[in-house]
């Protein structure tokens, strides 16, 4: 073998992307059941949860949800627009707008 040489054959039996043994950090972390709390955990938790769903809630948590929804819309009545300005024989008119508007979405969807 020569010095700047590596050799490595594995372990027999190994098969690739399969860890062997299971670490902690693989597993999911384990919630107990309502039975197995106590009432002060059981209603800390419940009232975390409510907090958290109220919080989403007030914030618009959906905002994110309605900005893809009119960005497909914009989408659909800009290629409309643009196909329609193309069969009119404004081809390098609508070139440039579809261009414009292409850029625009593109902008629009790296921000959501």
């Amino acid at each position: 073998m020569k010095k700047d040489e590596l050799k490595h054959f594995g372990v027999l039996g190994m098969r690739w992307g399969v860890r062997r043994g299971s670490s902690i950090s693989s597993r999911k972390p384990k919630h107990p059941k309502a039975s197995e709390l106590s009432d002060d955990e059981l209603k800390r938790r419940i009232t975390r949860l409510e907090r958290e769903n109220n919080y989403k809630r007030l914030t618009g948590g959906n905002a994110d949800r309605a900005k893809k929804i009119v960005g497909g819309i914009l989408l659909g009545v800009a290629t409309a627009r643009v196909s329609q300005l193309i069969n009119k024989g404004i081809d390098t008119g609508a070139t440039k707008i579809g261009k414009a508007i292409v850029q625009q979405y593109l902008k629009f969807k790296k921000k959501v």
